[in-house]
């Protein structure tokens, strides 16, 4: 099992080591210098084993970190997501823009 981070910038989305994952991989969604807490949820379906959106709060280094594994009945292909700030703190940061991201699976033999 590998380990992926993605890292939530002001600008974006940054992958350090590649956005590509196996079934079975963890993925950590890491927020970086966001000053808000923001949420996250897939555009379509979701290639992990909880589909839920979630929310990542900058308060603390656990808090700024969420964990997921990719399920091993996800099938190959792009899975794209949405990061945004909630409605409620829209007024604090308007100039905030809704970051978008992609988590590509693969069922690619990883080499040895």
């Amino acid at each position: 099992m590998a380990e992926l981070t993605i890292e939530i910038h002001s600008d974006g989305p940054h992958y350090p080591r590649g956005n590509v994952v196996n079934r079975g991989d963890k993925v950590i969604f890491q927020l970086v210098d966001v000053p808000a807490t923001v949420e996250v949820s897939f555009d379509a379906s979701c290639c992990f084993t909880s589909s839920a959106p979630f929310s990542i709060d900058p308060s603390s280094f656990m808090a700024s970190r969420h964990e997921e594994t990719v399920s091993a009945t996800a099938s190959a292909g792009k899975y794209y997501f949405t990061v945004d700030i909630p409605d409620s703190l829209r007024s604090k940061f308007p100039h905030w823009e809704v970051k978008r991201g992609e988590v590509d699976v693969s069922t690619d033999e990883r080499d040895a």
